[in-house]
């Protein structure tokens, strides 16, 4: 202990450096771990579900990224009446041959994102899901066909840059945290 003492005693501006160095150290280590942090946090992604059926009888269904960074999708989930789709096609045809509406599905024109595997949605981006031009249909039968496209529930898997997974559900709390 004594000799560390006089060490100290000694060489004063050696000692200071080293201090000063090792300080210097552990501030950029915390800095780095904070810098980090907030960019994780500065590029995270946030998943929606919206429709627009306003205009004309036309129904579009589609997902959205109003996060700040992009959203790597992994799977997209429909469910109805405790059936589960990953094509949002073969819900809609299930759906008409069940309730026996083949005529709504002349109408139902456009389908996409089939795979969502690997599929990279950037901040801002709206993906369409599901396009129905349906003007040729009586006020009744559109608001009988929206009701059924709103009670269908959607599970959408997707992560971050990062790699961290969350998940987006309509009709349950989501864990889009």
């Amino acid at each position: 202990m004594c000799k560390i003492y006089f060490f100290f005693l000694e060489h004063p501006t050696e000692c200071m450096a080293v201090f000063i160095s090792i300080l210097a150290l552990i501030t950029t280590i915390i800095f780095n771990v904070r810098d980090h942090k907030h960019k994780r946090l500065s590029v995270r992604p946030f998943m929606s579900i919206s429709t627009i059926n306003e205009v004309d009888n036309i129904i579009e269904v589609y997902l959205y990224n109003g996060g700040t960074g992009p959203a790597i999708l992994e799977e997209i989930e429909y469910t109805i009446n405790d059936k589960s789709f990953t094509d949002f096609e073969y819900l809609i045809e299930d759906c008409f041959e069940h309730y026996n509406w083949v005529e709504y599905l002349k109408y139902t024109n456009e389908y996409y994102l089939r795979s969502v595997e690997s599929y990279s949605a950037c901040s801002g981006d709206k993906l369409v899901l599901f396009k129905g031009d349906y003007k040729e249909l009586n006020d009744h039968k559109f608001e009988v066909f929206l009701r059924f496209i709103y009670s269908v529930s959607v599970k959408v898997v997707y992560s971050d840059i990062y790699d961290k997974q969350y998940v987006f559900e309509t009709n349950k709390k989501s864990n889009n945290k």
